[in-house]
């Protein structure tokens, strides 16, 4: 696939000797266009003149494009801050929630989002369209895009978000209309107001007097949107392009608007100047330097440590779509050549004469009021790394429950913002649950894989604690770590295991019920003994009767020991059992739930032959489990899709010979009620187990999901999504017996950009959203649906604790209905835990049901009528 060029290099030579970064729209009385040197503005390659052939068609069924017959009475806007792409729907907002209505980029700011398993770490560049044509399938445009959303079939599937920023100013306010052409719907802000979508028309806006912020999101075609992706041509420009045009209401030039893509706050160097790079660190902690999550009425004491040093992008990666595993340095410098380390030609003396003097400190509620401002003096110390740091002490107190931000502008010494640094999250949360008012088991939990050689694994289980999840499985798959050993003989030997008595101490003393770990391994077809078929030998040869011929002499490696014996020997048999009974047997007064290896269907070629091997692995834990300790229950090695490896698993007994099925999903979307399962399409793959695992089929067994996520880098409103995606899930495993747990993973990190925190370990919303389900829903007894609420209201309905009950409602449409209750005392409670009350009149409560999951409790049944359906 060849992407075609915005412009010939010598019309973008020409036009970067004419422009620089302002451009003026316009006067009084007449319009001015900005134009190259050679007098005239230079035109796209498959870029059309407005309204222009390939995008009248296009537009016109998108909400807020423009007439084409409107546009010719427009100014297009031609310089822009670009940003992408950032893979998946949420873009900025993956990270910092509502981000959108605070941010104020300028060219060479570095801002991150998450990718299938990485962080992404981006550049906003300048891009200058004379024409006011922005084509995002162009490399000139986003850098890697090609790789991403072109060439990647998750790239292709997921889509990906980008962003457009540019500055206004007006000598006066006054009411101005946008138009938007696109081949995609969008999004825009102005002033960090969200504008409404409009209806084939142009967006009205009022500019305010002085400088105006415009920020518009566009997402590309993808198949979780269900829109084909259309790739430039000589003859047309794709369908992910951008043309944003200004004017009068009515039509006609601005008067004396002026554009700029740089931040007008800012007193950013230049890039041929010649000061300092200065880049700066940021960590905000709490009280005992702990990450800011806290419980509902302590301290909330808050303390910013900054880092200085000189440099420009660390680690930053030649292409956006590559891993980045740096730490998220702010930079006040211009984009210049990557360093992998600080300059070392810039003393500490030039370094602090450079650094910033000040800090502003803004800090936001959820819904983005402001309810801390603050300056604070800068007292940068040399540190035990060589560069500068300090501490600020931010704020004392307690704040209400609820989340929040803060964002950091560093001030250099003509009090100019010098650099705004990443935002940062604080969650308050009401706190630990009390399991001893449980009617049914919990459901929720967190899955660590590797929590015990992992950093700060006793803080780990600590949060969890704080935000009421009580289970974690998985402590650590190493043979090693549980002390055990075997000679490949048959022989096994347990010694002592204190980093797992370590940790199954602090988790009984917060109250945390640990799922262990009882792992056979995987297949490794280089151990394989002479005369072994090849695996594409196996492949070809998948009949029953020649399976298990097969089968033998594989051999499966566990991590953290030598490999087993081959399959099909006296020894094979006796070192996995010797093995699981050990260690069964030595905790077996505390650890009561075992677990398998992850993902075994997703590990190298799961030919039928070995997931024979693996079937057989299975049982003889399952068997020396059972008669180790026969209160003990096994789960089984994680699956991820339906094949034929699973089928020949489930053949030959994986479930049965189970007390539980272990499946993984990451979800793009959260669920309704009436979905079959909670993972992603069938189409795609993963989840799709559930089905075949249901009471009356064959293979009937109840199911961990030992591994989810909610949708995080597919929400388009990022973490805040993720929040509401929670509550869904839990409502919709409560009504879907059959699955008995939903293991998030590592909550309390950003594992594999799926956990509950950012990448600076600050608490995203997901925190505030499973500390009320594990309050209000988990291990509370499911009750009837309320009747007469309209068929298009999702609810979920459980017992109080008291005489009331809790109702979680949520609809794709709002509306407000009227529902029937007993009493006055009706309590609202949103996704972050925040209560309010609402009134009641005439026996009925009124309420607006939106997208986001709401709580209500109240007595919606008599005393004696408790509905109770499950």
């Amino acid at each position: 696939m060849t992407l075609v060029a915005m412009r010939s290099s010598i019309a973008l030579g020409l036009l970067l000797a004419g422009l620089s970064c302002l451009v003026g729209y316009g006067s009084d009385d007449s319009s001015k266009v900005a134009s190259d040197a050679s007098g005239g503005a230079q035109l796209a390659e498959g870029a059309p003149t407005m309204p222009g052939h390939g995008m009248t068609d296009l537009v016109a069924a998108i909400p807020g494009m423009a007439d084409p017959s409107a546009t010719v009475r427009t100014i297009p806007i031609e310089l822009w801050n670009v940003w992408g792409p950032s893979w998946g729907k949420s873009g900025l907002s993956a990270l910092s929630p509502g981000i959108e209505t605070r941010i104020r980029p300028t060219p060479g700011d570095v801002s991150f989002s998450w990718g299938t398993d990485r962080p992404r770490c981006l550049v906003w560049k300048t891009y200058s369209a004379p024409d006011g044509f922005i084509n995002f399938y162009s490399e000139d445009v986003l850098p890697g895009v090609t790789k991403m959303v072109v060439e990647d079939a998750a790239g292709r599937w997921a889509g990906a978000a980008t962003y457009a920023n540019t500055y206004l100013h007006t000598a006066k306010s006054r009411d101005v209309d946008l138009v938007v052409e696109s081949g995609q719907p969008v999004v825009i802000w102005l002033n960090g107001t969200r504008l409404t979508e409009q209806d084939g028309g142009p967006f009205p806006m009022h500019l305010n007097t002085g400088w105006n912020r415009l920020l518009i999101k566009v997402l590309s075609p993808s198949s979780t949107r269900g829109v084909p992706p259309v790739y430039p041509t000589a003859g047309q420009p794709g369908n992910w392009t951008l043309r944003a045009s200004i004017s009068l209401p009515g039509g006609g030039p601005v008067p004396r608007l002026r554009v700029q893509c740089e931040d007008p706050e800012r007193n950013s160097p230049s890039a041929d100047d010649a000061a300092v790079p200065v880049r700066y660190l940021s960590t905000l902690r709490g009280p005992e330097d702990r990450r800011p999550l806290f419980v509902r009425g302590e301290s909330t004491d808050l303390t910013l440590t900054i880092q200085a040093a000189a440099g420009s992008y660390e680690h930053f990666p030649a292409n956006p779509h590559d891993n980045y595993e740096g730490e998220a340095w702010t930079y006040a410098a211009p984009p210049g050549p990557p360093t992998t380390s600080a300059d070392s030609n810039v003393s500490l003396d030039q370094l602090k004469q450079a650094a910033a003097k000040h800090v502003a400190v803004s800090l936001f509620d959820f819904e983005g009021k402001r309810v801390l401002a603050d300056h604070f003096p800068l007292d940068f110390r040399e540190s035990a790394e060589g560069g500068l740091d300090c501490t600020v002490s931010l704020y004392r107190g307690s704040l209400p429950m609820g989340h929040y931000t803060l964002t950091t502008d560093f001030i250099d010494s003509d009090g100019r913002i010098q650099a705004r640094d990443h935002e940062h999250a604080v969650a308050v949360v009401r706190g630990p649950v009390d399991v001893s008012r449980d009617v049914t088991s919990r459901r929720l939990s967190c899955i660590g894989h590797w929590l015990a050689v992992r950093p700060n694994a006793f803080e780990k289980l600590e949060w969890l604690h704080r935000v009421g999840v009580t289970q974690h499985q998985k402590l650590c798959q190493g043979w090693n770590v549980w002390g055990v050993k075997h000679d490949g003989e048959g022989n096994v030997t347990i010694g002592d295991a204190p980093v797992i008595d370590d940790l199954l101490d602090k988790a009984e003393e917060v109250g945390i019920r640990v799922v262990g770990d009882l792992t056979f391994g995987y297949e490794r077809p280089d151990l394989k003994r002479e005369g072994g078929q090849k695996t594409e030998e196996q492949n070809t040869n998948t009949r029953p009767s020649q399976v298990e011929d097969l089968a033998r002499g594989i051999r499966l490696v566990p991590y953290g020991a030598r490999p087993l014996p081959p399959y099909g020997t006296p020894d094979f048999e006796k070192t996995l059992h010797d093995y699981a009974h050990a260690v069964v047997s030595r905790y077996k007064d505390r650890v009561k739930l075992w677990c398998g290896d992850n993902e075994v269907d997703n590990v190298g070629a799961v030919t039928p032959a070995v997931a024979a091997v693996y079937a057989h692995a299975s049982r003889i834990l399952y068997d020396a489990v059972k008669e180790a300790d026969p209160e003990a229950e096994f789960i089984t090695a994680s699956l991820v899709r339906r094949s034929t490896s699973t089928d020949e698993l489930l053949r030959r007994g994986y479930a049965r010979f189970s007390d539980h099925v272990d499946v993984h999903a990451h979800p793009y979307r959260a669920p309704r009620i009436s979905d079959p399962l909670i993972g992603n399409s069938h189409l795609e793959g993963h989840g799709v187990l559930l089905p075949y695992l249901a009471e009356g089929t064959e293979n009937a067994c109840s199911v961990y999901y030992g591994e989810v996520s909610s949708p995080l880098a597919h929400a388009a409103n990022g973490a805040t999504g993720q929040a509401e995606g929670v509550l869904k899930q839990l409502g919709w495993t409560l009504k879907h017996p059959i699955v008995k747990s939903l293991a998030y993973l590592s909550l309390y990190d950003n594992a594999a950009c799926l956990g509950f925190c950012n990448l600076y370990g600050d608490p995203l919303p997901a925190n505030n959203a499973i500390n009320v389900a594990s309050h209000l829903l988990d291990g509370r007894p499911l009750l009837d649906d309320l009747p007469g609420l309209p068929d298009n209201i999702e609810q979920i309905c459980v017992a109080g604790g008291d005489e009331r009950q809790t109702l979680m409602l949520w609809s794709q449409q709002s509306q407000t209905v009227l529902i029937p209750c007993h009493g006055t005392e009706v309590d609202l409670i949103d996704l972050l835990g925040r209560t309010g009350r609402l009134s009641v009149t005439d026996g009925n409560v009124a309420v607006h049901v939106t997208p986001i999951p709401q709580l209500i409790r109240a007595r919606f049944r008599a005393p004696g009528t408790a509905g109770e359906g499950h």
